[in-house]
C-alpha cells in the first residue's frame, strides 16, 4: 500500500509505502523512496515520509509487484517520452504485467507553467489475468 500526496501549490510530492510497491521517477531531481517491508493490518513497521520537489516534465510510475520492473531498464520511458500517462500505462501493463498475478499501475506526469500547475494526466487500473 502506498500513499502519495501531491501539493501543486508548492510543487511537492510526499510518499509513504508498505509492502510490494515500486516507485520509479524520471525526474530532474533524484527520487528514491523506500517502500518498507510489511503487511498492512499485520506487521506494520515504523514508517518514514519521503518528500520531493516536482519539476515540469517529471514522470512518476507506481505499481505493485504484478508489473515487472524491466520497463525501467528496457527503455520504454525514453521511447514513449511524449506519450500521455494513459498510453504509457497501457504500454507498460500490456508488455510487463505478470501473467498469473494481479497488478495495479499508476502513471503521473507533472506539468507547471504560468497558466497551470499540477498533474497533467493520470491513469490507474487494476489488471487481473
Amino acid at each position: 500500500m502506498a500513499l502519495v500526496r501531491i501539493d501543486t501549490s508548492h510543487n511537492g510530492l510526499a510518499f509513504i509505502g508498505v509492502g510490494n510497491i515500486e516507485f520509479y521517477a524520471r525526474s530532474a531531481a533524484p527520487m528514491h523512496p523506500i517502500s518498507y517491508p510489511g503487511i498492512v493490518g499485520s506487521r506494520l513497521p515504523s514508517l518514514h515520509e519521503f518528500n520531493f520537489l516536482l519539476c515540469p516534465g517529471d514522470l512518476i510510475v507506481l505499481h505493485t509487484d504484478g508489473i515487472s520492473r524491466r520497463y525501467a531498464t528496457d527503455g520504454v520511458l525514453e521511447r514513449e517520452a511524449h506519450a500521455s500517462p494513459q498510453c504509457l500505462a497501457e504500454t507498460i501493463a500490456l508488455s510487463y504485467a505478470r501473467p498469473n498475478d494481479d497488478a495495479t499501475l499508476i502513471v503521473l506526469s507533472f506539468a507547471s507553467n504560468s497558466n497551470r500547475s499540477g498533474i497533467e494526466g493520470n491513469y490507474a487500473k487494476n489488471f487481473n489475468s
